[in-house]
């Protein structure tokens, strides 16, 4: 039990809190020990760690006590420090005098620090109230799971832990038509820690983080063109962006556009088909200027750099001059270097970037001239979430007179939400996009009549924390 506040304090009640030093000696409790990412610990805060001791150091003392989350880490969900590991016995004592605290020696509580330095995620989860490591819950009943009344509970994040939960995945694009499919709803990200509402102070919490929702899927349309003898045309809306998290939420799917025809045909045709949405990364590479190329080939040199095509990030230009063509802090959208060999033909590079100013920029090769010079310093670049997929263009000429051209852009699938390191929950998903018409010159629209699905919601982002 916590020891008492004044009078007279017994060696024997100092050992049955702590357990008995070696060779019974009170200056054995002059402990300074670490303990996974804890280091210099004392026996309890004010227990001298060095030179004198006396029995009126130990008033109000209690055992410490550090569950171990900081050698074992787990990708499944709704794992408990309680039930799964103090009450399994991965815990120590400050100290290391005792091994074992029986609940029925916790009267006044004890000090209780979950250190968690390893990562907690949440695999197989897949709604906001799922969490990746709970605290454990309160409860006075010695015979029921719980800490009693009294502890003083903390959680403690070690530079190399995270609490993190799963991004929701892309809602699949829509398309129009007898049978109507509607773009499909992002999936919820879910949520990190679950804790006492209060009372339970957390040290470390840029490294919690609730996952992100998925982007709604996009708008696609079934077409009746204005020609008796055209048959329907049916064109997709992208998919949605996966949130990030751990593990990312995936992308998702569409539809390419040909619906068993060719391409092009009866004067229409698909400029582009529509496209899947990319999974929700955790990537933040830094790279120095040494690293950029300007001049004609213009990329940037970041090793395994782990990012996909359309992927959205954010540049900074961290120390030095901003790198030529981008602007600080300013979003782009990343296109995997070509390369050639005779073994493998053209490939994507590995270890190359260029940069785009939209996604559909990114996934035809444009905009690939962006980098001028190699500017100075330092720079980064940070995901920000799986990038919606772009719905398909369809391009008709009306008039056959090839000089009039009108067309339709299918919806975009919503981009999926960011895990943000610093604050607060998950972004929401953005919702796919409506489709649009643009006409060029004097004609018509491209259909007499059309069937229009709807654009998919995005998910809601996960929390941080979740409360008893």
């Amino acid at each position: 039990m916590t020891l008492q506040s004044s009078g007279q304090i017994k060696f024997s009640e100092i050992a049955d809190e702590f357990g008995n030093p070696t060779s019974n000696r009170l200056g054995n409790y002059r402990v300074s020990e670490n303990i996974g990412s804890l280091t210099n610990l004392p026996l309890d805060t004010g227990v001298p760690q060095s030179g004198q001791i006396k029995f009126s150091d130990f008033y109000n003392k209690e055992a410490n006590i550090i569950v171990d989350c900081h050698s074992f880490g787990s990708s499944n969900y709704n794992v408990d420090a309680y039930t799964d590991r103090f009450a399994t016995g991965n815990f120590d004592v400050v100290g290391g005098y005792r091994t074992s605290v029986p609940k029925n020696q916790w009267q006044g509580g004890k000090t209780v620090i979950i250190n968690v330095n390893k990562t907690f995620s949440s695999s197989g989860a897949s709604l906001q109230s799922h969490f990746a490591l709970a605290t454990g819950n309160f409860n006075n009943e010695n015979s029921s799971a719980g800490w009693k009344n009294g502890t003083e509970l903390s959680v403690v994040v070690g530079p190399q832990g995270s609490i993190v939960g799963k991004g929701g995945n892309g809602g699949s694009g829509g398309y129009g038509g007898n049978a109507v499919l509607n773009g499909g709803n992002g999936g919820e990200g879910t949520s990190a820690l679950k804790k006492p509402a209060s009372n339970c102070p957390v040290t470390g919490e840029s490294r919690i983080r609730g996952g992100g929702g998925g982007g709604g899927g996009g708008t696609g349309v079934t077409g009746i063109p204005e020609s008796d003898d055209e048959d329907p045309i049916r064109a997709f809306g992208g998919g949605g962006g996966g949130g990030q998290g751990i593990p990312a939420g995936t992308g998702g799917t569409t539809t390419n556009n040909t619906d068993n025809r060719n391409d092009n045909r009866d004067g229409h045709s698909f400029s582009h088909h529509a496209y899947a949405g990319t999974t929700g990364t955790e990537v933040v590479k830094t790279f120095s200027s040494s690293n950029v190329v300007g001049g004609n080939d213009r990329y940037i040199q970041i090793n395994g750099h782990g990012f996909q095509r359309a992927e959205r990030v954010r540049y900074n230009n961290t120390s030095g001059n901003a790198i030529g063509g981008l602007s600080n802090n300013t979003v782009y959208f990343v296109i995997p270097y070509r390369s050639f060999n005779f073994q493998q033909g053209w490939y994507d590079d590995p270890n190359r970037i260029r940069l785009a100013t939209s996604d559909m920029n990114a996934r035809q090769d444009f905009n690939q001239g962006l980098i001028t010079t190699s500017g100075s310093g330092n720079h980064s670049l940070t995901a920000l979430g799986g990038t919606g997929g772009a719905g398909a263009r369809v391009v008709t000429d009306v008039d056959e007179s090839n000089d009039v051209d009108a067309y339709k852009l299918m919806g975009e699938g919503g981009n999926g939400g960011t895990s943000p390191s610093g604050g607060g929950n998950g972004s929401s998903g953005a919702g796919g996009s409506s489709h649009y018409g643009y006409q060029h010159g004097g004609g018509t629209s491209w259909v007499e009549e059309s069937s229009e699905a709807n654009q998919g919601s995005g998910g809601n982002g996960g929390f941080r924390y979740l409360s008893y």
